[in-house]
């Protein structure tokens, strides 16, 4: 056999053993991204609804308690308030009670509105009617003028003296725009031994009222009527009695040391052995006032009519 043919023999045996590799099928690169895409979109909507739904659920439970917490609050009011009345009623029906024997259910009565003024500000002007009320229908009042043995009895009712230290004592903030202390009715008024300390008494009808030894120190008295009051041993010290009205007024001893006195009526007025040291007396009327062993020093007394004072040697410090 010749070398030719075993040479293309040996050829073709190797042609036949190489043989072209097949190609691995190929998915077109876009396929999976735009898949891909597809989920983080339809991802990110879900979870924004989500949250929407979340924002909108949230915000119908907050209006739902407010609405709750708003109808428990209307709920409250209107049970305090009621609250509110009964004790008011009931306080009321305790100073109703009358005699003696009554005495400390009135005071509860006091107190009992007292604090109901302080818990319901809008309930205080009301209250401060009723105290003045109670004051003016209860008092005692002197039978006659006032002066010796005018049937006062020697100090002030004790249930007096609690109804007018609430008065008093009020929070004049909650007064409503009125002034119930303008004009109070204490004409003739038994008030021996009150204590008034600081008390608003501006326009104060006291003619004739008896207010022996009573505390008026650094009590507010312009332009109040005390025309023949007595205030024997009286306390006024640094007491403002600017343009008041104490036309023979019975002040024999009384203290009125540093009070301002500028203005005031005092025609007539027996001011024996009174404490007058360092009182403002400017443009004052003391003519026919008794001044004798009054103490005058230091006093300002620019414009003072004093025609027809009386005075003696133990009156000190007289300015004439």
């Amino acid at each position: 056999m010749s070398s030719t043919p075993r040479r293309r023999v040996t050829s073709g045996i190797a042609r036949g053993r190489i043989r072209p590799r097949p190609q691995a099928a190929t998915t077109p690169a876009s396929v999976p991204a735009t898949s891909h895409s597809t989920a983080q979109t339809i991802t990110t909507l879900v979870t924004a609804l989500t949250a929407i739904g979340a924002l909108i659920f949230t915000g119908l439970s907050l209006n739902a308690t407010r609405d709750q917490v708003a109808a428990a609050h209307r709920q409250n009011e209107v049970a305090q308030q009621g609250q509110y009345t009964d004790r008011y009623t009931k306080a009321v029906e305790q100073l109703d009670q009358a005699g003696p024997e009554h005495l400390q259910t009135r005071l509860g009565g006091i107190y009992a509105l007292q604090r109901l003024a302080v818990d319901s500000p809008r309930d205080h002007p009301t209250i401060t009617n009723v105290l003045v009320t109670f004051i003016t229908s209860t008092i005692q009042r002197a039978a006659g003028p006032a002066g010796p043995g005018s049937g006062c009895p020697p100090s002030t009712a004790p249930d007096i003296q609690v109804a007018l230290t609430a008065f008093f004592e009020r929070n004049r903030s909650h007064d409503a725009g009125t002034t119930p202390d303008r004009g109070i009715p204490l004409e003739a008024a038994c008030l021996a031994h009150v204590k008034a300390v600081s008390a608003h008494l501006t326009d104060a009808n006291l003619i004739a009222a008896n207010l022996n030894e009573a505390d008026l120190r650094q009590a507010d008295l312009r332009q109040a009527n005390l025309g023949t009051a007595r205030l024997a041993s009286a306390n006024l010290s640094n007491a403002d009695l600017r343009d008041a009205f104490l036309y023979g007024a019975f002040l024999y001893g009384a203290k009125l040391n540093y009070a301002d006195l500028r203005g005031v009526d005092l025609h007539g007025a027996d001011l024996r052995g009174a404490d007058l040291r360092e009182a403002d007396l400017r443009w004052a009327n003391l003519s026919h006032a008794d001044l004798r062993g009054a103490r005058l020093g230091g006093i300002q007394h620019e414009g003072t009519n004093i025609d027809k004072a009386i005075t003696d040697s133990t009156t000190t410090g007289k300015w004439w």
